[in-house]
């Protein structure tokens, strides 16, 4: 149970990188092509 916390963490704290995040659907999405910026993002709240 302790590896999932900390796994959870990890992916938590990569994936609130706005960069990461228009990276990864940039690549899956448009081949590759930068048609997201992550100017173009909206922080939503978690709750």
């Amino acid at each position: 149970m302790q590896n999932l916390k900390k796994f959870d963490h990890v992916i938590n704290e990569f994936w609130s990188d706005p960069e990461h995040f228009v990276s990864f659907m940039n690549a899956n999405l448009f081949g590759g092509s930068r048609l997201i910026k992550k100017e173009d993002l909206v922080i939503q709240s978690k709750t």
